[in-house]
C-alpha cells in the first residue's frame, strides 16, 4: 500500500471524463502518498532517535547489580520510546494545525474560487462537507467512493461506497480518520479493481492476523506505526566493558575458633592469677583476725599494712599500690576516650527514622528494599497556564461569533478582521497543544522511576526533584519551538498561499479571447513585502495583520482582550480581567510568541508525599555511627584480659627499681688498720 508501484497505479489512472473529488480513484494515490510518507518518517524518525540512544554513556562510578542495571536500562528505554512517539505526534500535530490556521490552500479540498465580475477578482470560498465548514474545521469529512456522473439529473451517483475510508477538507486529516478495512477484503479490493483497471493487480492483501480491521490510521500512527518493541539487555557485557579491577564487601558474623580461644584463654589467665592473689590477702587476713581478733588489733593490722620491715614487704606492697593505680588510670583512660560506634537497626518506622535523622542526620544511612520506585506514586505536579487560555476567546462560541459576523473575504488585507477566524483558531491549538505537550511530559516524568538504594531525606528528595523539574521546564519547550521554526520558515519560504489572500494576491490578465490567465503577487505591508519575508505585520484593530495568520498571531499581544471595547464593543463577551495578570509572569504587553516560547505555563506547583516515598522504599536496614564512652562492661572485660600480663609487669618493674634503690643507698662500712 505505501509502495511506489500501488501508489503510480492510482495516480496514472486516466479521468477521461468528470469525476467527484468524493471519488476514491482521485484521491486514492494521493492519500497512499502521505501514508507513504508517515510510515518513511516514522521510520526515520526511530531510527535517528535509536542512534542517538545507543551513542549515550552509562556512566556509574562503580559497577551495579545486574537488577539495578536492568532497572535503569529499562526505564531509560521507556523514557526513550516516549519521548521519541511524542516528538514525532507533536510535530504532526502542529503541523495539522498551523495548517488549518494560516487556511494554505490545497488542490480545491478545503476552498474554491470564483470570479468577481466587477472587480475582476478571484473570491475564495471555503468548502463545505456537509454542514462543516473547511474554514471553521480542518476535520470536515465524507465517504469516498467509486461515483459516475449522471447527465440526466446533473450530479454524481454512487456506484460503491469505500467502507470507512473518507477525503474533507485536508487529505491527511481524512485519511487519519479512516480505516484500512477494505485493504484486509478481497471482495472490497476486487470491487475498486473493476473500477479502475482491465487487468488484475498483483498487490496482496493486509494480514488479519497481525493488525485489526477496524483500527483507525490515527492510532496506527499513535504507536509510531510500530506493533512491538524488542530489547536485548546484556549485564554480562556490561560487566566485561565496566572491567572492574577490585570489589570490597563487608560481612557480618560470628568470631572464628582461634579468636574466642585467645580471648577466653586471656581471660581466664587474668581472672585466675587475680583471684588467687585476692583469696590469698583475705585468707591471710582472716587467719590473723580470727588468732586475735580485737579493734585495736585490727588498727594495729591496718597500720602494718604501711610498714615495711622486710624486702619482700616492700615489694609485695609496691607492686600492689602499682598495679592499682595502672589499672585505675587505664580505666579512666579509657573511659574517657570517645571511640566510634555503628549501630544497626532493621525495619525502622518513620517515626524513628525521622529520629535517627534528627540525631544522625550526618552519618545516617538506610538501604531500601525498592531501589526503583514511580514518581507518581509520591509526587505531583500540576502547572497553571496563562488565562488566555481558560477564557472564552479560545472556545469555538467566540470563533463561531467572529466567523459568522464578518465577512473575511471582502475585506482589506491589512485589516485583521481578514484572519480572525485562523488567528483565533490558531491561539485555540495552541492552548490545547501546549496542554497537550505538558500533560505528556508530566505524564512520561511521573510515569518514570526514580532510582536510588538509599532512602533520602525529604530535603534532599525535594532538591533532587526540583533540579529535575528545572530541566524539564527547560527540555520541554525546545522541540516544540524547533519544530514551530521550521513550519514557519518552510510556509514562507514556499510562499505558500492561503484563502485568505494576505500572502499574496490573483492578478487577472485577459490575454486571449478564449481564456484568462492569472498569476500570483506579493502583497506589503508597511514597508515589507512578503516575497522577501512572511514575518511582515501591521497593526491593526488592536491586534496584527500579517501574509500569515500565524506570524501575526504570533507577534500580537493580549493588550487588546483586556480592553473591552478593543476586543467586543458589543459586549457579547467579557474582557480579560486586568486584576488577574498582577499574578502573572507574562507583561501584559509581551508578545504572544514570547510567552508560546514558555509553553503558555505561569508556573508549576510540586507535592511530595514523604510518607508514601518512605513507604514505598521500605528500608531495611538504617546504621549510623557516632562518638561515645566505652561502656562499664567492655572496659572491665578489656582490664581483665591484660590483668595478668600487667601483674608480671608491675612486679619486674617494682623489684628492678627497689634492687636499684638498694644497691644506691648501702653503705659499706672501711676497715681501719692497726698503727
Amino acid at each position: 500500500m505505501v509502495s511506489q508501484g500501488w501508489i503510480d497505479y492510482y495516480n496514472n489512472f486516466k479521468l477521461y471524463f468528470i469525476i467527484s473529488n468524493r471519488d476514491f480513484r482521485a484521491n486514492a494515490g494521493h492519500q497512499f502518498q502521505i501514508l507513504a510518507t508517515l510510515c518513511e518518517q516514522a521510520q526515520q524518525t526511530v531510527n535517528s532517535a535509536l542512534q542517538v540512544f545507543l551513542q549515550r554513556q552509562f556512566v556509574s562510578s562503580q559497577i551495579i547489580s545486574q537488577e539495578l542495571f536492568r532497572s535503569q536500562i529499562n526505564e531509560s528505554i521507556e523514557r526513550w520510546k516516549s519521548n521519541t512517539l511524542n516528538s514525532f505526534l507533536h510535530l504532526t500535530q502542529l503541523i495539522r494545525v498551523t495548517n488549518q490556521g494560516n487556511q494554505l490552500i490545497n488542490s480545491f479540498h478545503n476552498f474554491y474560487f470564483y470570479l468577481d465580475q466587477i472587480s475582476e477578482q478571484l473570491i475564495p470560498v471555503p468548502a463545505n462537507y456537509s454542514t462543516c465548514s473547511c474554514a471553521r474545521s480542518s476535520a470536515c469529512q465524507i465517504p469516498m467512493g467509486i461515483f459516475v456522473y449522471n447527465w440526466t439529473i446533473f450530479d454524481y451517483v454512487e456506484l460503491f461506497r469505500i467502507p470507512n475510508f473518507f477525503t474533507g477538507c485536508f487529505l491527511v486529516e481524512s485519511l487519519l480518520e479512516s480505516t484500512l478495512e477494505c485493504f484486509y477484503d478481497h471482495q472490497c479490493m476486487n470491487i475498486i479493481e473493476s473500477y479502475t483497471s482491465n487487468t488484475t493487480t498483483n498487490f496482496s492483501l493486509l494480514d488479519t492476523t497481525r493488525n485489526s480491521p477496524n483500527e483507525t490510521v490515527q492510532s496506527i500512527i499513535n504507536r509510531l506505526m510500530i506493533d512491538a518493541w524488542q530489547s536485548n539487555i546484556s549485564f554480562s557485557a556490561y560487566y566485561k566493558m565496566c572491567s572492574p579491577l577490585s570489589c570490597t564487601y563487608e560481612q557480618t558474623r560470628r568470631h572464628d575458633i582461634v579468636y574466642l580461644i585467645s580471648s577466653i584463654f586471656g581471660l581466664f589467665a587474668g581472672l585466675v592469677f587475680g583471684i588467687e592473689i585476692l583469696i590469698l590477702i583475705i585468707l591471710r587476713f582472716i587467719e590473723k583476725m580470727v588468732n586475735d581478733f580485737s579493734l585495736i588489733e585490727l588498727k594495729r593490722r591496718f597500720k602494718d599494712l604501711f610498714i615495711c620491715r622486710e624486702e619482700e614487704q616492700i615489694i609485695n606492697r609496691c607492686h600492689f599500690i602499682l598495679l592499682i593505680l595502672t589499672i585505675s588510670l587505664l580505666y579512666m583512660a579509657t573511659s574517657l576516650t570517645l571511640v566510634a560506634k555503628t549501630e544497626r537497626v532493621i525495619k525502622p518506622s518513620l517515626f524513628t527514622y525521622q529520629y535517627l535523622l534528627t540525631n544522625y542526620q550526618d552519618s545516617l544511612q538506610c538501604s531500601c528494599s525498592h531501589i526503583s520506585i514511580e514518581y507518581q506514586s509520591f509526587l505531583t505536579i500540576t502547572s497553571r497556564i496563562h488565562q488566555i487560555c481558560s477564557s472564552d476567546f479560545v472556545s469555538n462560541d467566540w470563533i463561531d461569533y467572529i466567523y459568522n459576523t464578518i465577512d473575511p473575504f471582502h475585506l482589506n488585507y491589512t485589516d485583521f478582521r481578514t484572519t480572525a477566524t485562523g488567528q483565533y483558531q490558531l491561539l485555540a491549538s495552541f492552548c490545547q497543544f501546549s496542554r497537550q505537550v505538558l500533560n505528556d511530559a508530566l505524564s512520561n516524568l511521573l510515569t518514570s522511576h526514580f532510582i536510588d538504594t538509599e532512602l533520602l531525606s525529604y530535603n534532599v528528595l525535594y532538591e533532587r526533584i526540583q533540579s529535575s523539574l528545572k530541566e524539564f521546564q527547560m527540555a520541554i519547550p525546545n522541540s516544540f519551538l524547533n519544530s514551530l521554526s521550521v513550519i514557519r520558515e518552510t510556509t514562507g519560504a514556499n510562499m505558500l498561499m492561503n484563502t485568505f489572500m494576505t500572502s499574496s494576491e490573483f492578478q487577472y490578465e485577459t490575454a486571449f479571447t478564449m481564456f484568462s490567465i492569472f498569476y500570483t503577487r506579493p502583497l506589503s505591508y508597511e514597508k515589507c513585502n512578503c516575497g522577501l519575508s512572511s514575518k511582515c505585520v501591521q497593526s491593526s484593530r488592536g491586534m496584527m495583520a500579517g501574509c500569515y495568520p500565524l506570524e501575526a498571531l504570533l507577534q500580537s499581544t493580549f493588550q487588546c482582550f483586556y480592553n473591552q471595547t478593543c476586543i467586543d464593543s458589543h459586549n457579547v463577551f467579557q474582557a480579560l480581567n486586568i486584576s488577574s495578570s498582577t499574578s502573572s509572569q507574562f507583561l501584559i504587553n509581551s508578545s504572544i510568541e514570547s510567552i508560546l516560547n514558555k509553553l503558555m505555563v505561569e508556573d508549576y506547583s510540586i507535592n511530595i508525599s514523604y510518607e508514601k516515598y518512605f513507604s514505598h522504599c521500605e528500608p531495611l536496614l538504617c546504621s549510623y555511627s557516632y562518638c561515645g564512652h566505652r561502656d562499664i562492661l567492655e572496659m572491665t572485660l578489656n582490664i581483665i584480659g591484660i590483668y595478668g600480663g600487667l601483674v608480671i609487669i608491675a612486679r619486674f618493674i617494682v623489684v628492678f627499681f627497689l634492687k636499684l634503690y638498694l644497691n644506691k643507698n648501702q653503705k659499706v662500712s672501711p676497715q681501719k688498720g692497726e698503727t
